[in-house]
């Protein structure tokens, strides 16, 4: 199991969202527990400047960096430096260089958390995603934003096909500042912050083993990444970028495009009849539905197909360790253009739906069974 520990700040310029992601739950309350012992332990606590925060801090039991002492921040800085294992993303827009309608502090949230989180799409394990709380944070509401970017990380493989691209279980919880994943993440993206504002001292002190920073030249955005320990990369990908065929779109036929979308539709009607792995169960009556409607005319079916098909293309994997070169060249160009149809904003993606719709209905009254053949 994996974790995605999420968290916003905002002030009068900036507003962000920083995702922490490890694969160990108690890992954070390590961290987290280190420090707290060794807050209480120093004796720097007591003087005049600190005492304050510090005890506070150790009575309420967990940090809270814009709360917090340079005590309790160094304590739990060197806890993350020697404990943590993970990796920390951050996107954070600058309010004033925003238009009235893109400067929206929900629309922002919306989008940086979204884009801090996208590393979810490269894994089979279960996710777990923990929100910090706040005013009108709902399950609903982050449902919503989960389906809203699967869906656009879905249309997105069009455009990018050779890029593995898995979609997990994912759940969802939504805690308090006392979880210490939150803990963690709340330090990790209040150091951006600060160095945002040209206080870098806290950042520096953070010993990753990684750091990049990026931004377009007008500094509408910035990226933030800190390496504390990859997590594992997926295994069964069983291609690589030069796998994929140059000028795809010059070597595709109609009659591709068709045998494309059954490949699909056989792919569903294998797995509805031979069960699917552990790590696809969450997906198991889906499938299982559209397979038994794959003889109904569903106006929509081709849409449905290749949004499922696309979802399972990395994460089953399609594509296995012993493919022959001319089936791997057939799978990819399948990704590409199942993609393909999900995309209404572009024009040839409605004329490929609008084609595979069309001729999905001449195949149910000539030739039904073609889409159960070798299922």
């Amino acid at each position: 199991m994996k974790y995605i520990y999420l968290d916003e700040s905002i002030n009068e310029n900036y507003v962000g969202y920083g995702a922490l992601f490890v694969t160990d739950g108690n890992l954070a309350k390590q961290v987290v527990d280190k420090a707290l012992i060794d807050l209480i332990k120093d004796p720097d606590r007591y003087g005049k400047q600190c005492k304050e925060l510090d005890d506070r801090t150790i009575s309420r039991q967990f940090f809270h960096a814009c709360d917090d002492s340079k005590n309790a921040h160094s304590h739990l800085c060197t806890a993350i430096n020697i404990l943590l294992k993970g990796e920390f993303y951050s996107q954070v827009f600058d309010i004033n260089k925003m238009s009235k309608e893109e400067s929206s502090i929900e629309y922002l949230f919306d989008l940086t958390s979204g884009l801090s989180s996208l590393k979810m799409f490269e894994t089979r394990e279960l996710v777990t995603i923990v929100f910090e709380e706040r005013n009108g944070l709902t399950k609903q509401k982050i449902e919503e934003w989960l389906n809203c970017y699967s869906n656009n990380v879905v249309a997105s493989v069009y455009d990018h096909p050779y890029i593995p691209t898995l979609f997990p279980e994912v759940k969802i919880e939504i805690s308090s500042k006392k979880n210490s994943g939150l803990q963690c993440c709340d330090f990790l993206l209040w150091t951006v912050m600060r160095r945002l504002q040209g206080k870098s001292t806290w950042y520096d002190r953070l010993n990753s083993c990684f750091k990049s920073e990026s931004s377009p030249s007008n500094n509408e955005w910035f990226g933030f990444y800190m390496d504390f320990g990859k997590l594992k990369e997926e295994d069964n990908i069983n291609y690589r970028l030069e796998d994929f065929p140059v000028d795809s779109d010059s070597k595709i036929s109609q009659t591709e495009l068709i045998e494309f979308y059954l490949y699909a539709e056989r792919v569903l009607l294998h797995l509805s009849q031979n069960g699917v792995p552990p790590y696809l169960k969450y997906m198991e009556a889906n499938i299982i539905k559209l397979a038994d409607e794959v003889l109904d005319e569903d106006t929509n079916r081709v849409k449905k197909v290749a949004d499922m098909y696309i979802r399972l293309f990395d994460t089953l994997p399609v594509i296995s360790a012993d493919c022959s070169a001319k089936d791997k060249e057939f799978f990819l160009f399948s990704k590409k253009y199942m993609a393909l149809v999900l995309r209404d904003d572009h024009i040839q993606g409605v004329r490929t739906r609008m084609f595979l719709d069309r001729e999905r209905k001449n195949l149910l009254k000539v030739n039904p069974q073609i889409f159960k053949e070798n299922a």
